[in-house]
């Protein structure tokens, strides 16, 4: 998992090329399929985005007001983010990282 995007150094789990020694420092490609990516960003943007618009709407056909509509759709938000943690396993089983050595 990526911390720091500011930072010039990563940490990323990826999967070893098979029969392929790595050394530390060496020079490598961390790839990933383009629907890792897909499902990383419908997971963590574009569901909880469509969870808080539901929200927001049946609170304000409920009566609620702007504020209460708002704190519902953020409070929303806790319990989708704690079901993905609880489920992260599963998630990491989906998103894999592989090493390409670099050609010297």
């Amino acid at each position: 998992m990526c911390n720091a995007s500011e930072s010039k150094t990563k940490v990323v789990d990826a999967l070893l090329p098979m029969g392929q020694p790595v050394d530390v420092g060496q020079q490598v490609d961390v790839v990933g399929e383009e629907r890792m990516g897909m499902t990383a960003v419908l997971l963590a943007y574009v569901l909880p985005l469509i969870l808080m618009l539901i929200v927001l709407i049946v609170a304000k056909n409920l009566g609620y007001g702007d504020a209460q509509g708002g704190l519902a759709a953020l409070g929303v938000l806790v319990p989708y983010y704690a079901v993905l943690y609880i489920f992260r396993s599963q998630i990491g089983k989906k998103i894999i990282f592989t090493i390409e050595l670099k050609n010297q």
